[in-house]
């Protein structure tokens, strides 16, 4: 990565000089993570000395990532695309935090806001999920299960120290939160059995 002088961004013709081939491979305005990258640290702090990055883009000729997706976010085609791409990269179906460290926030959001979810859109695109989502624990039924292969293992309804000395702090900790804690779970679980 080169280090630029002082007020090296503050020139118009640097920027485009920087920028307009990574545009022109893209077909679009590159993201940061993008520019970092290609080596090009620090330039967007100078954006607002352009009018900002759409500006910026517009005056090279090209629409930025936001620009160029935002529309496309409600259909199910692209972010199955978007998807499918990650996917083959990884071999498996991104998390939140895959995506995000991906710069691929708004494919996030819109799984989240137009696609009913991570789990909905996994299964419909024949995936499961390689992490347990946040409100898993909020749900009964997962938890029920969880805990219920546990105490096949175990033998009985486990402690706190067990769940956590096998992996599962965040289940026990959601016994406490959610569910009235350990005693009202295994009384209610015993009633079941």
């Amino acid at each position: 990565m080169n280090i630029k002088e002082s007020g090296y961004w503050q020139k118009w013709e640097n920027l485009e000089n920087e920028l307009l081939p990574i545009c022109e491979k893209l077909g679009r305005f590159p993201t940061r993570r993008e520019l970092v990258n290609y080596g090009i640290k620090g330039v967007e702090a100078h954006y607002h000395l352009y009018g900002g990055q759409e500006e910026i883009a517009r005056r090279l000729g090209f629409k930025t990532f936001y620009q160029q997706t935002r529309p496309n976010l409600k259909n199910f085609s692209f972010i199955r695309h978007a998807l499918e791409e990650l996917i083959s990269e990884t071999g498996q179906f991104p998390s939140p935090s895959d995506l995000t460290n991906k710069g691929f926030d708004n494919i996030k959001q819109a799984i989240n806001k137009y696609h009913g979810g991570f789990e909905k859109v996994a299964a419909e695109m024949g995936y499961d999920l390689k992490y347990t989502p946040k409100n898993k624990f909020k749900n009964w039924n997962y938890v029920e299960n969880e805990l219920k292969k546990i105490m096949q293992i175990l033998g009985h309804f486990p402690t706190k120290k067990e769940l956590q000395s096998l992996g599962f702090t965040g289940l026990g900790d959601s016994l406490n939160r959610y569910y009235g804690g350990f005693r009202k779970v295994r009384q209610l679980l015993e009633m079941k059995l």
